[in-house]
């Protein structure tokens, strides 16, 4: 039987996000995805979906990030992290000179993401064609970096707390600090501790099973949605509301076009639906589920 049901879940190292799913799959909904990937030798929060709700995972992955990064300076790997092969060697720099070297990157940024990504390029994902030895490029992106903070520096290990937009590659970062300073580095550790305004300390164990069980009815649909800022909501009557417990929408020329991407229909705190208003299509529609 499909359930419906978001769950928060702590990814630990080692273990693939897709393999992360499995106790969900077994426990819960055999349909299950996430919200943004995260690198094998990364852990941390990760926003899982089951059933219908697997169609929201777009609104989710376009919600601010806030990972905790060990960046080793003084080697640099093919990969960008410890699973690769070192290629270069380079220099340990201060910490006045990473302080400094910071501020070029705090706002919006062009970001190269990894070679070793799962980005789609010429209709191959780079990762094999990186493993092939194939030359190939991948344009930059415009991305965000909201808010950092050193954590700690103990030569050659920089520990920083950053917050950042969607499509950032912390892999890419750390390649992008070294090159900043005139050396090498690689992401030693990656921890993701929130995704918006869900965080790591709310979420369950990816193989605990027996709470993976109570999960849908602790993170209900109505409670995360309400959590969430910068979408439009739409308040309805009961009469307003009343065709949509039978599969309709209220007529769109009514409501739309708004400028906010993502509509959501309540009925009080009661989720209806949520719309992608540009497109003028419902994501999903939750009444009775």
């Amino acid at each position: 039987m499909q359930k419906n049901t978001i769950v928060l879940l702590n990814k630990k190292t080692d273990v693939t996000s897709f393999q992360c799913l499995s106790p969900l799959k077994r426990s819960i909904c055999k349909k299950a995805g996430h919200a943004g990937t995260l690198d094998k030798f990364a852990n941390g929060l990760i926003i899982s979906f089951t059933g219908k709700y697997t169609k929201l995972n777009n609104i989710f992955m376009g919600l601010n990030k806030v990972y905790e990064a060990t960046v080793c300076f003084g080697l640099g790997t093919d990969t960008l992290d410890p699973e690769g092969k070192i290629i270069s060697k380079g220099r340990i720099p201060n910490l006045y000179e990473i302080e400094e070297t910071l501020k070029e990157f705090h706002g919006t940024i062009d970001q190269v993401p990894p070679i070793y990504s799962a980005l789609h390029v010429n209709g191959q994902r780079a990762y094999s064609m990186a493993r092939e030895g194939k030359e190939f490029e991948i344009d930059s992106r415009k991305v965000s970096i909201y808010d950092y903070k050193i954590l700690s520096y103990s030569k050659p290990l920089l520990k920083i707390q950053i917050k950042v937009s969607k499509g950032f590659y912390v892999r890419s970062f750390a390649r992008d600090l070294a090159n900043a300073l005139s050396t090498s580095a690689y992401l030693v550790d990656l921890k993701r501790t929130s995704i918006g305004n869900f965080t790591l300390d709310e979420a369950i164990d990816y193989d605990d099973v027996k709470s993976l069980k109570k999960a849908g009815e602790e993170f209900s649909l109505d409670s995360i949605i309400n959590r969430m800022e910068g979408f439009k909501k739409i308040y309805l009557t009961p009469k307003e509301s009343a065709p949509m417990y039978y599969g309709n929408l209220p007529s769109f020329s009514k409501y739309l076009p708004i400028e906010e991407k993502y509509v959501i229909f309540m009925e009080g705190d009661k989720v209806l639906a949520i719309v992608d208003s540009q497109k003028k299509k419902t994501i999903c529609q939750v009444v009775a589920t």
